[in-house]
């Protein structure tokens, strides 16, 4: 019995050891058995990254792409066919893959980069692709920072992958909601998600300063509104010996608007059964 139970324990301890080394090739492919798994990783995710590329339709062909995580280079060389006219490069931490991508007869450049640190100028890539591959990066808000400093003002990422590897390795951001908001955090915004035979894929852009700006703006505005709303409440009990409640206040509030410089409020106020007194009052912006 023990003979068996050892047996058992030394299958399991095996088979153990063999998922983390195949998981350790998924992330960084290195000699035959790498070779051998990103050809497997064609037939299997090929499909998928066709199936990504029809959500994005440019007016204009982007002019410089840029492809994370190519593994043997399949699919840049589906990006070059699919943008002819655009520059593509590949890149991977992996040497046993760039090796392999650099005998493809594509156009395409392959480079050794790390997503989270690349050696690219700010502003480069109009569309920036990753596909089966952000789950494996090792500080996932370093990489997408440094995906949104490479990216244009107005360029796309096109994200696609298993929702079983989004589960097993980010289970953090398998729900939208968290995953938009981690996105948000960096200057990102999700615009577009789909879900096809356990396959997930994002579309994201820049979440552009000017438009941060503009909201923080508003918000701004509204605490002022507040405030002085606040102080309006109090003029208004002080002047009519009247405790004046808050709802009531707003009820008599008929139009509100911000100048440069200014709030003006219009209120109307009942003075008879019939007859209302319209009021204005311009403030200044503190």
């Amino acid at each position: 019995m023990m003979k068996v139970i050892g047996i058992i324990f030394l299958g399991l301890l095996f088979l153990g050891a063999l998922l983390y080394y195949l998981i350790q090739q998924s992330k960084k492919p290195s000699g035959i058995v790498g070779v051998l798994m990103m050809r497997l990783f064609n037939k299997a995710y090929l499909p998928m990254v066709r199936w990504a590329l029809s959500f994005y339709n440019p007016s204009e062909s982007p002019m410089k792409i840029l492809d994370i995580g190519v593994g043997n280079g399949k699919s840049t060389t589906l990006l070059v066919k699919n943008f002819p006219k655009s520059s593509v490069i590949g890149i991977e931490i992996s040497e046993i893959a760039i090796k392999e991508a650099r005998k493809l007869p594509t156009t395409a450049v392959f480079q050794l980069e790390n997503i989270e640190n690349t050696s690219f100028d700010s502003k480069t890539f109009d569309l920036i692709c990753a596909f089966q591959t952000h789950f494996h990066w090792q500080d996932l808000k370093k990489a997408f920072s440094e995906i949104r400093r490479v990216l244009t003002d107005e360029g796309i990422l096109l994200v696609a992958c298993e929702y079983a590897k989004i589960r097993y390795y980010l289970p953090q951001y398998k729900d939208t909601q968290a995953y938009q908001k981690f996105l948000n955090t960096i200057g990102l915004q999700l615009v577009q998600e789909e879900k096809q035979q356990g396959w997930r894929f994002y579309k994201i852009k820049k979440l552009i300063l000017e438009l941060i700006r503009k909201i923080m703006s508003i918000t701004n505005n509204m605490r002022r509104i507040r405030r002085f709303l606040l102080l309006f409440t109090l003029t208004c009990s002080a002047f009519l010996n009247t405790p004046f409640t808050f709802p009531y206040l707003l009820s008599l509030i008929n139009r509100v608007e911000i100048h440069t410089g200014t709030i003006i409020v219009a209120t109307m106020n009942p003075i008879g059964k019939d007859i209302n007194v319209t009021n204005l009052y311009i403030f200044p912006v503190i």
